[in-house]
């Protein structure tokens, strides 16, 4: 159900890339992006637990996240449906973090609402990498009716955010120690003007120099999209 044709825009000038390795044969990580009248949509997610019910609950994260967005241009109130309609069956007492971005790709400014997902890494045209330090939130399924907090950001020309899921930083080797934040910032400033397919696998492969011949414990999935003037990275690990 996750896109995975590359590129995806041929009308705009934005490249975009994604891989998803699953921990097992299925797994429950998301992400998706779209664009609708000048604006990029995009969410990546990570539902609690593994297996086939977090794929089915990732599944229907998904489809109800395209439903929703079709008719509304405010993440706050898409994380609020959302919300609701996985909190009304959740008899598995199972969650989804989510973090949901609307980009207008004519301004640069950001719409987004942090559903208690992990801090995206921003790059600036200097060459400063950190950490989006945000509001974070309740996961969705939680609390029904709960009101989630929107928020802005202008990006300046030449900057950058990654997301990801904590499978990243968590990733352990055969002597239990994890990839960490500070790996993380090393490998992305390192590795932040190289072309998405590139950066992508650039992560990988720092990954798997890390965890060895280690399992992975977690899914993996990576999205990253660079624009004419601005870079976006979407990265998941889970």
């Amino acid at each position: 159900m996750l896109p995975k044709n590359f590129p995806p825009f041929p009308g705009h000038e934005i490249g975009l890339y994604a891989v998803l390795y699953p921990a097992r044969q299925v797994g429950g990580d998301l992400y998706d992006f779209f664009i609708h009248e000048n604006t990029l949509f995009f969410a990546i997610g990570d539902v609690s637990g593994k297996g086939i019910p977090a794929s089915l609950l990732m599944a229907s994260t998904i489809s109800l996240l395209r439903t929703l967005s079709s008719g509304s241009n405010s993440p706050s109130q898409i994380a609020y449906s959302l919300n609701n309609s996985i909190a009304e069956r959740n008899e598995a007492d199972m969650f989804v973090t989510f973090f949901i971005g609307m980009l207008d790709l004519r301004t640069g400014v950001m719409k987004y609402c942090n559903a208690g997902h992990t801090p995206p890494v921003l790059t600036s045209p200097d060459r400063t990498v950190a950490f989006f330090e945000m509001q974070s939130d309740l996961p969705l399924g939680i609390l029904k009716n709960h009101d989630y907090q929107e928020y802005t950001y202008r990006f300046v020309s030449g900057s950058g955010i990654l997301l990801y899921t904590d499978g990243v930083t968590d990733a352990e080797n055969e002597k239990n120690e994890f990839y960490t934040r500070e790996r993380l910032l090393e490998i992305v400033t390192q590795n932040q003007e190289l072309h998405p397919r590139e950066f992508i696998r650039s992560i990988i492969n720092d990954i798997q120099s890390h965890i060895k011949s280690h399992e992975l414990s977690d899914d993996l999935s990576m999205l990253t999209k660079n624009h004419k003037i601005y870079q976006f990275f979407f990265v998941i690990f889970k």
